[in-house]
């Protein structure tokens, strides 16, 4: 009996070693490699991913922004426009059935991109912004960083990449439908695209209204559309939001670790053409479901999907902004009046402009043009006006629009004045100047803005459209700088002290605990309503504060929630060209058409620069009777021939303008940083980011026939003046900076007519007043709305 008993005890010991190994302290060594994220102090529930390394290579300061590629399989050169450019027949009864599809595209259309297109495009901006691909053969992995280059190349590359929905063609042709399958397939093959000219890059995506099926239409998550895109996107989303990108559409993703993040929205649930869902409807106190917690995302069947997607962004950007983060936020749908629900619009207008210090960017796609909008908080302006009214003794309270001196006046050629912004109409809109749609719109935007001397910053923002891909108008991209001096950092926590102690006073208010409570409104019908007949502009407040219903409603009385804690600052990138503040972006087209017309050349043999296939002569007669055959055969094995040189032809952009100053955008020719003047040098530079690699501007000065030597000699006798750190749009941020301001010969002034110091609420708003009392640069604006591609106003 003795074996049992040892046997027990043997036992006995081994398990009492293993408790003890178990509730031994584990090595640091390996806590660290077995916890993918750890939770900082404050607050508990915030995972914090892993912080950057002195190793890790400095970044670029650019990143990459492109928008609607809408690729489409179908699509056939020389088919009928009027068919969506699939078919040889025009539809009946259609004026322009010999309007016939161009070989890259058809400008200024409803036809959407040949893939042709999108993997040119995608390549050329490859080739000239990013350092030699990786050798054959190599590993690189999407998640091993942008490649890095050296030399003639140092400074070149993308830190990110902003994609911001729309990758599958429009439904506009009933004889071959869409389907759920082929938009997946669509999205894949543009992944595929962007991957292989961009390896390594990171790219931030989001969900555009014809990324689902049928469009416009998403159902609360989570769905199939979600659930597959998670498995698309797997490697762009980062793990642990698979779960909040499944319930709702949307991620938050670091893009430099513990510094600068990127908040993709799913807009399609703030979209007012989303007939799934109620328009972030409000939410009663404690029914928040999984949706109302921030942290997780999604939703229960009782809250709205937008509504949850608030409350999530709310709380994110609390959290960004607790760790001293940044934050640009994206999505497919720009967040303006004539796009969201009105409670989407004005909650998600109220939550950025309450995280002004964190919020450094917005960037959209969607609507195919180039423009900027002010997004303005108009209740705290009218409070502050009927304040100042008071004390005045003025009576009743001025519109918002009204705080300027007089608004803002526009000198027509007569030499009277208008007042911009006053039309004599009681509906308070601008006056129009003659343009219509998207422009008569942002014109009353910009005319209704107060002056320089009586703005408070602390009350507005802006946001960005995009123009895209697909030729809506022309095809274009954006590439954007931004300062990386990181000594400049700003520190939320130092500057907004008081208001954080205010905060925290209570819980951050979500759903509808910070909103009025107010009955529901009646939403008006848009179905059927077009991009182009939408109404653009800031909503016009009413004499109470409030902005004007539809169909002239009443609301009932109000139950005011807990005042909001704003999170502003003049020191915070938004505001100040400070670290992680945009410096300015140049801005690059397509002339789709001029390119259409050169590979026609070809296909017909007349080009005389690169084909080398000759016109088959037209025979003298008395031939055999083989003759004809022979002919024929001939004329095939030419347009083969032809078609085959043809496709090497690859497409080039042009740069149609900047944001820079001039000694910022041509400093590379001016004073080259070296490097055997390729891309000048790296990020780290004093100087800042390059904003144009050297190559590109010297193909616009032989474009426009300016020898770099005018440029030199145009700095000649031109004195530095001393710029402070804030408005130095050449350098990365820091201390006062020498800054040539010059004037470059009048060819090339079209490309930095904006001139801007960087890219701050003061700076856009500043150009937002230029642009109504400068009547030049206001058409140049204008053209470049829709990529200079010819249309004026609404298509």
């Amino acid at each position: 009996m003795v074996a049992p008993a040892t046997t027990t005890t043997a036992t006995a010991t081994a398990a009492a070693a293993v408790l003890l190994l178990l509730l031994a302290p584990l090595p640091a060594t390996f806590a660290a490699s077995q916890v993918p994220w750890q939770q900082p102090p404050d607050p508990p529930s915030a995972p914090a991913l892993s912080s950057s390394s002195s190793s890790s290579p400095s970044p670029y300061g650019r990143f990459l922004h492109i928008t609607d590629l809408h690729p489409d399989t179908f699509y056939k050169h020389g088919s009928a426009v009027s068919s969506g450019c699939h078919h040889n027949k025009p539809k009946k009864k259609k004026k322009d059935g010999r309007w016939r599809a161009g070989w890259w595209g058809t400008g200024v259309s409803d036809c959407d991109s040949p893939p042709r297109l999108v993997t040119s495009s995608l390549k050329w901006i490859s080739q000239n912004w990013l350092p030699a691909h990786p050798q054959a053969g190599s590993t690189s992995s999407i998640d091993d960083g942008p490649p890095r280059g050296n030399g003639s190349t140092a400074g070149q590359g993308f830190d990110f990449i902003l994609w911001t929905g729309d990758s599958a063609r429009h439904d506009i042709d009933d004889k071959v439908p869409r389907t759920l399958a082929e938009i997946f397939d669509l999205n894949r093959w543009t992944l595929d695209q962007i991957q292989s000219a961009f390896p390594g890059v990171p790219v931030v995506p989001s969900l555009g209204n014809n990324d689902i099926f049928p469009h416009n239409i998403l159902f609360p998550g989570p769905n199939r559309i979600t659930k597959e895109f998670v498995r698309i996107w797997a490697d762009h989303i980062p793990e642990y939001e698979f779960h909040t990108f499944e319930q709702g559409g949307y991620y938050v993703k670091e893009l430099l670790p513990n510094r600068l993040a990127a908040m993709s929205l799913n807009t399609l649930y703030f979209y007012d053409s989303n007939k799934a869902v109620d328009g972030c409807a409000k939410t009663n106190r404690g029914r928040h479901g999984r949706g109302g917690g921030g942290g997780g995302g999604g939703g229960d069947s009782d809250v709205d999907p937008g509504t949850a997607q608030l409350d999530w962004l709310e709380v994110q950007l609390d959290l960004l902004r607790r760790r001293k983060m940044q934050a640009h936020i994206l999505g497919h749908v720009p967040p303006t009046a004539g796009n969201y629900f009105p409670r989407c619009y004005r909650r998600y207008t109220d939550i950025v402009l309450r995280y002004q210090d964190t919020v450094v960017g917005q960037h959209f796609g969607h609507m195919n043009t180039d423009a900027f909008f002010v997004q303005e908080d108009q209740e705290a302006l009218y409070a502050a006006g009927a304040a100042e009214a008071e004390e005045t003794g003025m009576g009743d309270a001025v519109a918002p629009s009204s705080l300027a001196s007089g608004g803002i006046i526009d000198d027509d050629d007569d030499g009277d004045a208008t007042i911009m912004g006053d039309d004599g109409d009681d509906d308070g809109g601008a006056t129009i100047m003659g343009d219509d749609g998207l422009p008569a719109d942002l014109r009353q935007d910009y005319s209704s803005l107060p002056g320089k001397a009586r703005t408070n910053d602390d009350y507005y923002s802006f946001f960005f459209t995009a123009p895209s891909i697909i030729p809506t108008y022309y095809p274009s991209f954006r590439v954007w700088t931004y300062n990386t001096t990181e000594a400049e950092r700003y520190d939320g926590s130092v500057a907004d002290a008081a208001r954080i102690d205010a905060a925290e006073d209570g819980d951050v208010q979500t759903g509808a605990e910070g909103e009025d409570d107010e009955d529901e409104e009646d939403e008006e019908d848009d179905d059927g309503i077009d991009i182009a007949s939408r109404r653009h502009h800031r909503p016009l407040p009413d004499r109470d504060g409030k902005h004007k219903k539809k169909h002239g409603k009443k609301k009932k009385k109000k139950r005011h929630g807990k005042e909001r804690p704003r999170h502003v600052s003049p020191d915070s990138p938004s505001r100040r060209n400070t670290y992680l503040s945009l410096l300015g972006y140049s801005q690059w087209v397509m002339d789709i058409d001029e390119q259409n017309e050169h590979v026609e050349r070809i296909l017909d043999g007349t080009a005389n620069s690169t084909s080398t296939v000759q016109p088959l002569k037209g025979g003298s007669g008395g031939g055999g009777k083989h003759d004809g055959h022979e002919d024929e055969e001939e004329r095939r094995r030419q347009r083969r021939r032809r078609r085959h040189e043809a496709e090497k032809v690859e497409v080039d952009f042009r740069l149609e303008y900047t944001t820079y100053t001039p000694s910022t955008l041509w400093q590379e020719i001016v004073r080259p940083r070296g490097g055997g003047g390729g891309g000048g040098a790296g990020a780290g530079s004093e100087l800042g980011p390059v904003p144009v690699p050297r190559h590109l501007l010297e193909l616009e000065l032989d474009r426009l026939g300016v020898h770099p030597s005018a440029l030199a000699t145009s700095t000649e006798g031109q004195e530095d003046d001393d710029v402070d750190e804030g408005e130095g749009a050449g350098d990365a941020g820091g201390s006062l900076t020498r800054v040539r301001k010059w004037k470059p010969p009048k060819a090339l002034r079209k490309f930095t007519d904006y001139s801007l110091p960087a890219i701050t609420v003061d700076s856009m708003m500043d150009l937002a007043r230029r642009l109504v009392v400068d009547k030049k640069l206001w058409k140049r604006f204008v053209r470049r709305i829709y990529a200079e591609s010819g249309v004026k106003g609404k298509k």
